[in-house]
């Protein structure tokens, strides 16, 4: 009677595990499909958009006539910010502000904190030499904490600075 009692409970407990498991496996279930669903919703969210990334000699991107215009955003590398001074403003969306982000020294390793600022503030000079407005105040700019330095460009704007500009001139 003792073997069977055994048994029995041996039997009650490997269906007790069952369960244990099953509810386990169902909770894991849920939570995935809760998790799919809240993913779904911030996609959703979004807006559409589309990454473009270009390979090859930048100035050849910069160049092609099927680039005029399109870009609402450009992140530039610390180690290219010198593309600052060329024809960027020619890929850069028209209707609306468009965003250019220069990367900072911030993570090269071997520079020191003073020439890291020094690379910023002249990342900033290069942004206003070619006619993009500081998102932020340049002063604000810390080159040895801030990740990048974001510019805006606006056409318009732009343009009435040039004309202002020519106007000088004469």
């Amino acid at each position: 009677a003792g073997a069977g009692a055994a048994a029995a409970a041996e039997e009650d407990a490997a269906k007790a595990a069952e369960k244990a498991e099953a509810a386990a496996a169902a909770a894991e279930q849920k939570r995935a499909a809760q998790a799919s669903e809240l993913s779904r919703r911030r996609l959703a969210a979004l807006p559409r958009f589309r990454l473009v990334l270009h390979t090859g000699p930048v100035l050849d991107v910069l160049a092609k006539a099927k680039h005029t215009g399109l870009f609402r955003h450009v992140h530039v590398a610390s180690h290219m910010a010198h593309l600052l001074a060329a024809p960027l403003a020619r890929v850069l969306a028209g209707d609306g502000p468009a965003v250019v982000a220069v990367e900072t020294a911030r993570f090269l390793l071997e520079v020191h904190p003073e020439a890291k600022q020094r690379l910023t503030d002249k990342v900033t000079e290069l942004g206003a030499k070619a006619g993009l407005e500081p998102a932020r105040r340049a002063e604000a700019v810390d080159g040895r904490h801030a990740s990048f330095v974001a510019f805006e460009y606006v056409r318009e704007q732009e343009e009435a600075r040039r004309e202002a500009e020519v106007e000088e001139r004469e």
